[in-house]
């Protein structure tokens, strides 16, 4: 339900303090879009919009207190909203993971609400025609890990090509090790050993014995006395290793593609868990700054008159 605009003066505004009021307010909210908007807060005068706000805060207030109630973290869904429109975007994996734990927050809400004997109209009316839904979630289970790690079974030519990592990765450090123990009882090799570079290990010879050493130098250290040497058995090996990994990057980046492709199909969803949300950062951060204030509900009607116990400016 939209504001109307106030016809109270700036002078009593100013009288009240309202807009300190919302300066507190604005600390409590999560959201830029909620920040903008209770500074643009104006002081109500209609008796219907302002039960609507009460009820709906009273009635957060009655679920929220609930243990059961699932806590709520506030998730920023307008960037993920905005790549999702435009053509061939990708979304990033704090992205999809936004999308995840909106879709499970908002199921567990309405769990919470469908499994107890709540009156919220008005939280109702916010949740709208949102039902509990896996098939986001287990779209994004099928393609990442719970450690946000992509699957090897999110394709069959990921796990292929991880396969044949994990075959050459292997053959290579057996090499690599052999190699590195026959250097080492012939005392060509530095006191450290081994090094790394670009993802391939590298024998660490001592720069006298550089010549005596089969293979393809990769650098030197700063006093030159140790040459990085990449062993001749494992070069073609490091090379087929390279390309693998670059053919892993194209593939993650395919299916992330499609995973992106699969979750526009869902975009009226994510958009209605994105509204709900901000709602409820809305409801929330109000919900802080009562507690905070120790306010109590007004009672509201359409008289002129006033009654007024035991108050006082809350400031």
């Amino acid at each position: 339900m939209k504001n109307r605009r106030s016809n109270i003066s700036d002078s009593v505004r100013k009288e009240l303090e309202f807009d300190k009021v919302l300066d507190l307010l604005v600390a409590f909210a999560k959201s830029t879009s909620n920040k903008e908007r209770i500074r643009a807060l104006s002081i109500l005068h209609s008796p219907k919009v302002l039960n609507y706000h009460l009820d709906c805060l009273q009635e957060y207030n009655s679920i929220q207190s609930d243990k059961s109630f699932p806590s709520f973290g506030y998730i920023d869904l307008k960037e993920v909203i905005r790549y999702l429109n435009i053509e061939n975007a990708v979304l990033t994996e704090d992205q999809f993971f936004d999308i995840y734990h909106a879709a499970n927050w908002v199921n567990s809400l309405i769990h919470f609400i469908n499994n107890n004997e709540y009156e919220i109209p008005t939280i109702g009316q916010l949740i709208g025609d949102l039902k509990k839904s896996i098939t986001i979630k287990k779209r994004i289970e099928k393609v990442f890990t719970p450690r946000r790690f992509i699957r090897s079974n999110a394709s069959e030519m990921l796990f292929a090509i991880r396969e044949d990592i994990s075959k050459k990765r292997s053959l290579a450090d057996k090499h690599f090790q052999e190699t590195m123990s026959h250097y080492v009882h012939l005392g060509f090799l530095a006191d450290i050993r081994e090094s790394f570079a670009d993802s391939v290990s590298l024998l660490a010879v001592s720069s006298e014995y550089k010549r005596k050493v089969k293979g393809q130098v990769r650098g030197q250290s700063k006093t030159k006395s140790i040459t990085f040497i990449e062993p001749e058995k494992c070069i073609s090996l490091n090379r087929e290793l390279a390309h693998l990994y670059e053919e892993e990057k194209e593939e993650i980046l395919r299916i992330l593609k499609e995973l992106t492709a699969d979750l526009k199909e869902h975009l009226e969803q994510i958009e209605a868990y994105k509204d709900l949300i901000e709602e409820l950062d809305f409801l929330d951060a109000k919900l802080k700054l009562a507690k905070l204030m120790e306010a109590n509900r007004p009672k509201v009607s359409s008289s002129r008159a006033i009654n007024i116990r035991d108050a006082f400016h809350p400031l």
